[in-house]
């Protein structure tokens, strides 16, 4: 199989089930009587494992010194398929316990599925081939999400909650299956517990590792103010549901897709920081107009356009930022580094949303998104003039 198609691939069945989980599920329960503060609360819950899976990295890395990385990740995407089949049952019977179980469980194993992926990428991608494999992982992170997030609500109702169950279960099996069509590179390592602490150490007291860390931080600042409170914003502001479905049903996704795509082939073309820079730059000034066009309550259609143009710049930053994160990851501890830039992104989109949400009321939304932005913009341009590393945006 294409190394791209490959990736895009097991990328599909990390989307899958974040769509299910974050976008469908809510609207799913809500329909069936759940209190809201019991569906916010589940869906909490579920989402817990990915922001702690960093814990995990270590013993992913430590496994695949010894059995590679395919076997983890199979076993991960066996038990997502199977919890999948579950949640028919769980929701069906309305007992809020079981459901939470049987989420959480799924949650946890689908948290390691995402690290043993970006590892086996980290581990066997070439520099040169690394935008545009990139582009091609988050194309299929999208499809995944769109399918099993915004999709599935239309499908619930044609075919039913238990055969779009079975349809997200056969999608992860899809991406199992797809493990076997291109070989695992060998771990060059021993399995030494004692040597490896050891060696994630010295990878901790790196200067260029905490570089790294800011940089996916602030980077992701230039976005995630606005992304975080868009879609609350936009019924705010008096956009109707009829523009609002389709925008974030098609136009968002699809937009993503074509920017991660374009930012992909642009990071094998071109250096890989020096690209970020800019992407950085175009993404935080999009926001900004974005949220200045909030403000002004223009027609909805433009206000639409602008957002798809938004999550262009999103998809275009996101490309060129894991292409440079991955290509600078530790090769001998993919799955801890390349984890603890994950983390630092997620804490950047939980922080930013918390920021701007409380700034909106009385700044408004073009002066609110525009704090992260700029702070991002400023803090990156310092990480580079404190940096004497090449490897670093320049």
């Amino acid at each position: 199989m294409n190394k791209r198609l490959y990736f895009a691939s097991l990328y599909f069945a990390e989307g899958a089930p974040i769509g299910f989980i974050w976008w469908a599920l809510p609207a799913i329960l809500a329909e069936r009587g759940f209190a809201l503060a019991d569906v916010s609360q589940l869906t909490a819950l579920a989402a817990l494992p990915w922001s702690i899976k960093f814990f995990a990295a270590p013993v992913v890395d430590l496994l695949s010194r010894k059995i590679g990385l395919k076997a983890p990740l199979l076993v991960a995407q066996t038990i997502m398929a199977a919890t999948a089949l579950a949640f028919f049952p769980a929701i069906e019977a309305a007992e809020l316990g079981f459901l939470t179980f049987i989420l959480i469980l799924h949650s946890s194993f689908a948290a390691i599925q995402d690290v043993c992926i970006d590892a086996l990428a980290v581990k066997s991608v070439p520099e040169e081939e690394m935008g545009r494999v990139n582009g091609a992982m988050q194309a299929g992170m999208l499809v995944g999400r769109s399918i099993f997030g915004g999709a599935s609500l239309m499908l619930i109702h044609q075919l039913g909650l238990r055969a779009t169950c079975f349809a997200l279960s056969g999608a992860i099996l899809f991406s199992a299956v797809a493990l076997f069509s291109r070989k695992e590179p060998k771990e060059t390592h021993e399995f030494n517990v004692a040597e490896y602490l050891n060696g994630l150490k010295v990878l901790l007291q790196q200067k260029q590792t905490w570089l790294l860390v800011a940089t996916a931080f602030v980077a992701s600042l230039s976005f995630e103010g606005l992304a975080g409170i868009a879609s609350a914003a936009l019924v705010k502001v008096g956009m109707p549901a009829h523009i609002r479905g389709p925008l974030y049903a098609i136009g968002v996704p699809l937009s993503m897709m074509a920017g991660a795509l374009f930012g992909g082939k642009l990071a094998d073309s071109f250096d890989k920081g020096r690209l970020l820079r800019y992407a950085t730059k175009i993404c935080a000034l999009t926001a900004v107009i974005t949220a200045g066009l909030m403000d002004l309550k223009v027609d909805h259609s433009i206000l639409a356009s602008s957002m798809i143009l938004f999550y262009c710049t999103i998809g275009l930053l996101t490309a060129s930022l894991y292409a440079y994160l991955m290509t600078h990851t530790n090769k001998s501890f993919p799955a801890f580094a390349f984890s603890l830039f994950m983390a630092v992104t997620n804490l950047s989109e939980s922080s930013s949303t918390l920021v701007v949400g409380k700034l909106v009321g009385p700044w408004g939304y073009a002066a609110s998104a525009a704090i992260p932005a700029l702070l991002s913009l400023s803090v990156v341009i310092l990480i580079i003039s404190k940096s004497e590393d090449p490897k670093l945006p320049i």
